[in-house]
């Protein structure tokens, strides 16, 4: 009984052994994959950062050519809450394009 203990715990050490090296492997792989991926979502928010906070910039402006306080405030609110949501997704992809390029530059 001992002899198969020892028999087995040896077969799954040898394969455990081999078995290692290709896992790594494949961790290195996911993790520069997934490196990829969130560089590309974030140069893709920045880029919507971009528009949105510039869409914001043009709702503002425009509240000067409306006619009543009503739609000016409107214009202004709307305006305002669009270029606080376009430079948050600019910041949050910058950060998150300075991490990963860090990250990339240790590899």
């Amino acid at each position: 009984m001992e002899q198969s203990k020892t028999l087995v715990r040896g077969r799954i050490g040898y394969i455990g052994n081999r078995l290692l090296p290709i896992l790594i492997l494949i961790h290195i792989i996911m993790n520069d994959s997934d490196r990829t991926a969130k560089i590309k979502t974030a140069q893709i928010n920045q880029a919507l950062g971009v528009f949105i906070c510039t869409f914001g910039i043009i709702v503002t402006i425009a509240m000067a050519f409306t006619e009543t306080f009503v739609q000016q405030m409107t214009d202004l609110v709307a305006g305002l809450v669009l270029i606080v949501i376009g430079g948050g997704m600019m910041w949050k992809s910058r950060s998150t394009l300075k991490k990963h390029k860090h990250e990339e530059a240790k590899y």
